[in-house]
């Protein structure tokens, strides 16, 4: 036997109808629409015999070997649903109200400790509380899931912005997931990528977090960030950001720790380092990705910070 299904798209107007019909209370009418948006719609039903026929013959060996009985739902012993509407059990308000102010409490834990960049807590949060074991909304599993990693993201996005994260990092990542959600193809695969959301937005937010830096400083590290071949001198970047100069050198150091022109090698030579560890680049094409032109000074920087040439870190690699 299949079903339950529908040959007709349920609207309300036609749920209504049936509930006036037979009599139900309005107030399990919520109930009997829940109920009847999860039913498949099927237009044809001759898709459904098709199928029926390819069943038949793979479980029975032939189209002989079985027949398709179609049932005449009037045949059934009749029911009915007036007499029987106290047995229905009517879903409590109340229950509604708790079960969702647990659902968004328990979802707010996440934004906190996504926000803080607790990677420990948020994963744990993911094991307990998987966001796709969620209500059913959709016949479609797939579609059902990419929605639910759709709603994940975004309270991810506002976690990471809640922790201080420049907009321009959170786009980037975003625009990333974006993609990846559109190409789920399985349950499994979607809750695989949500554990992978909630652990990149945890790590953003470690790496670009910004809560123990003032405004000008935040767009400072932001600027140095986005374009590692950029001018970045003191000047440069005092110019383009419309700040003093000395107000900046000595705000920049007062901050972090470091001046200036250290943070912007100790950067520039970072992303050297990932360069030569994940490609095949000629060092002097390195250094000009990493905003030194010159091989030579590029060559003593690198030296001062990792204690070693290019070309031994690189050998060291191999």
């Amino acid at each position: 036997m299949a079903g339950p299904y529908t040959d007709f798209i349920l609207t309300d107007e036609v749920l209504l109808k049936l509930a006036d019909q037979y009599n139900f209370s309005p107030q399990i009418f919520a109930q009997l629409k829940k109920y009847y948006t999860r039913i498949p719609f099927i237009k044809d039903k001759e898709y459904l015999l098709s199928l029926f026929m390819a069943f038949g013959e793979s479980l029975w060996d032939g189209v002989d070997n079985y027949s398709i009985e179609k049932v005449n739902p009037n045949t059934f012993d009749y029911y009915d649903p007036a007499t029987n509407n106290e047995k229905v059990k009517k879903e409590s308000p109340i229950l509604v109200m708790n079960t969702l102010e647990a659902r968004y409490k328990k979802e707010n834990d996440l934004f906190q400790a996504v926000s803080k960049g607790l990677m420990h807590k948020a994963e744990l949060y993911m094991l307990n509380n998987r966001i796709s074991t969620m209500e059913t909304r959709l016949n479609d599993p797939i579609r059902d899931i990419k929605n639910y990693t759709i709603i994940l993201k975004t309270v991810l996005r506002l976690a990471a912005e809640q922790g201080k994260v420049h907009p321009i990092y959170i786009d980037a990542l975003s625009s990333q997931f974006a993609k990846q959600i559109e190409a789920i193809t399985s349950i499994q695969s979607g809750l695989q990528l949500q554990m992978d959301m909630v652990k990149e937005y945890c790590l953003l937010v470690k790496k670009h977090c910004s809560n123990n830096y003032s405004l000008p400083i935040q767009r400072v590290i932001t600027y140095i960030d986005t374009d590692l071949t950029a001018d970045l001198s003191l000047k440069a970047l005092s110019d383009s950001l419309n700040i003093n100069s000395s107000y900046l050198s000595t705000l920049f150091k007062k901050e972090t720790g470091m001046t200036l022109t250290n943070y912007v090698n100790k950067k520039r030579i970072e992303h050297a380092v990932y360069l030569l560890s994940s490609t095949d680049m000629q060092i002097q094409n390195i250094a000009q990705y990493c905003g030194i032109p010159d091989v030579n000074y590029f060559t003593k920087i690198f030296k001062k910070v990792m204690n070693k040439t290019p070309s031994e870190f690189k050998e060291e690699m191999r």
